[in-house]
């Protein structure tokens, strides 16, 4: 029999996601951050300090994609008040 597979960190899934060495964004990586954000309970103050020391990285390809990270993230988690429309409907 297996041994059963432990959940993946938010920590692993984002240093997934930032590797300096992917070639190209990780898409699985960052929606299965995104995911676990959501689902997680401290999930929101973990991921902001996570991703406020990758996007401080000296290398810049890690704090891009955790700038992407944190895109979609703001895609998955609106703002409450939207205030695009300036007041009109």
């Amino acid at each position: 029999m297996e041994p059963a597979m432990e959940p993946e960190t938010l920590e692993a899934r984002i240093n997934r996601a930032t590797n300096p060495l992917n070639k190209e964004l990780d898409w699985a990586s960052i929606n299965g951050f995104c995911e676990q954000l959501n689902e997680d309970f401290e999930g929101p103050p973990l991921a902001t300090r996570l991703l406020a020391h990758k996007i401080q990285s000296p290398q810049e390809w890690e704090a891009i994609q955790a700038l992407t990270v944190r895109r979609g993230e703001a895609t998955i988690h609106p703002p409450p008040c939207d205030d695009t429309k300036g007041g009109q409907d």
